[in-house]
């Protein structure tokens, strides 16, 4: 867990070193979106993991370089690209909070509403045409192995209120489940 980003007081900057660290640090990454995963966080998710991405490739290549010839390098190399995952980060979940779309009726058919999680996902994650889109796009599969998405519902509008103080009771039973 980090501190929230994107507040009026981070730099970007600050931001994208956060975000690198606790990729490098974490097997699982939840990246928390209100409402709908958007345009704006695919980039900031490719921006960030491709500093995480520089960090992880810098660390690897300074491991051990120093006294080797340039025919051992090569053959270290080699044997590295086969050996490489095919990602240098494991698992991120885009979180999106206060999910008011799910088409099924049912609230208790919970199987409906994780297929339509990741038909979601499939479609904003998909190969676009646009060549800016589709490069964020190959930036975020290129550097996580799992990419999922959970979609959270409100918790309902009597829990939002100042007066609140806790009765679970007065929580959405969609929220709980």
């Amino acid at each position: 867990d980090t501190q929230g980003m994107f507040d009026h007081e981070t730099t970007v900057g600050l931001t994208a070193a956060i975000f690198g660290l606790s990729t490098l640090l974490s097997s699982y990454q939840i990246y928390n979106v209100d409402k709908r995963i958007q345009e704006d966080n695919l980039q900031q998710l490719a921006l960030f993991s491709e500093y995480g991405r520089m960090a992880f490739e810098a660390e690897a290549a300074g491991m051990g370089a120093a006294d080797k010839s340039k025919d051992d390098k090569d053959k270290e190399e080699e044997k590295d690209k086969k050996n490489a995952p095919k990602s240098p980060f494991q698992k991120i979940e885009f979180l999106v909070r206060d999910w008011q779309n799910f088409d099924t009726e049912d609230e208790s058919d919970i199987e409906s509403m994780e297929k339509e999680m990741a038909t979601y996902l499939e479609h904003v994650t998909a190969e676009r045409e646009a060549s800016d889109l589709k490069e964020t796009r190959e930036q975020i599969n290129s550097c996580f192995e799992e990419i999922s998405c959970y979609m959270m519902t409100h918790p309902g509008f009597a829990v939002i209120k100042n007066k609140y103080e806790g009765d679970v009771g007065k929580i959405e039973p969609l929220f709980m489940s």
